[in-house]
Order: structure tokens, then C-alpha cells, then sequence
């Protein structure tokens, strides 16, 4: 779905302590999702992006808030040092009892969007593969395995699939 969000910058490694990325959102296509749980000691990676306000509307139909995923300000740390952010986190009647395994293709989005940001530590990349093992999508693809791909492509990753290896 596209997202049409309006960037105000190139965006910056952050991270949020006490919660663990786990994917445990249940997703209509078969897989599961990205989310993060409040978890006491864990620390999570992710970039930080200055938004237009205009936007805000277009990112929520995309994520599908408010049914899917709510909205949070929470307290995150960047080079910049501790700033207030916006975070999706999914509404506690979609998520899973036990965390699934996302496809193949969403993982290789988030592992481009990681690698993108060259302060995220390497074995953030690592853990996300770990944490992910991911899925092959079989049969025929979905729209959105369609629009990965595109994007996948246009960031330089022609055999997306490499992302999934260690070998950052």
C-alpha cells in the first residue's frame, strides 16, 4: 500500500529500551508482522524520520490504525540524544499467541530499511534475521509482494534475497 509520506529528512538510528521486536501481529496474507512488546532489558533498533503532518493521515490507513496497529509517543534515543517519537504497535486483539514467521520479502524490507541507516549496529541485522526466520511465499504473489519488490529493486537490491543471508 503506498504510503505517499512526505520525509523531512534522511532519518537517523534510534533505539527503544524495555521493548523486544517480535512478529507477532497476525496479518491477513498468512504471515505475521513486525511489533514491538514491552520487554524489562531489551533494546530495539529502528530509524527515526521527521514527518510531515500532512502525512500522518495517509501512514495511519496504511498501517491500519486505529484497527491494527495504535499509535504511541514513547521516549527513544538517537545520536541526538532522547526525543519523543511516534511508534506503531499492534493492537493486543491482532496479535498472535505465538509469534509467526513473516515472508521472505517483508523481512528483506525491513533488513534494506536497517541496512539504509549506517548507525544501526550489524548484529541488530543479525538479530533481525533471527528473530524473523523468515517464510518463502508460495503460490501467487500478493500485491504487496509486488510493491517489495519494486521497492526492493529501486534501493539496489536485485537479489533481495541476499538480505536474508548473514553477510552484512
Amino acid at each position: 500500500m503506498d504510503r505517499c509520506v512526505v520525509l523531512l529528512d534522511e532519518g537517523q538510528a534510534a533505539k527503544i529500551r524495555d521493548y523486544a521486536l517480535a512478529f507477532n501481529k497476525r496479518s491477513k496474507d498468512g504471515s505475521s508482522k513486525a511489533n514491538l512488546m514491552p520487554e524489562t532489558g531489551a533494546t530495539s533498533w529502528g530509524v527515526l524520520f521527521t514527518v510531515d503532518g500532512s502525512s500522518l493521515e495517509g501512514l495511519n490507513n496504511a498501517e491500519g490504525a486505529p484497527n491494527h496497529y495504535r499509535s504511541e509517543r514513547v521516549i527513544v534515543e538517537s545520536l541526538n540524544g532522547k526525543c519523543d517519537a511516534m511508534v506503531y504497535f499492534a493492537q493486543p486483539d491482532k496479535l498472535l499467541t505465538t509469534p509467526d514467521s513473516p515472508w521472505d520479502w517483508y523481512l528483506a524490507l525491513i533488513l534494506a530499511g536497517a541496512k539504509a541507516c549506517p548507525d544501526i549496529p550489524l548484529e541488530w541485522l543479525k538479530n533481525i534475521r533471527q528473530i524473523g526466520n523468515s517464510k518463502i511465499s508460495y503460490g501467487k504473489p500478493p500485491k504487496e509482494f509486488a510493491e517489495a519488490v519494486t521497492q526492493l529493486r529501486a534501493a539496489g537490491y536485485d537479489r533481495w534475497q541476499e538480505l536474508l543471508i548473514n553477510g552484512d
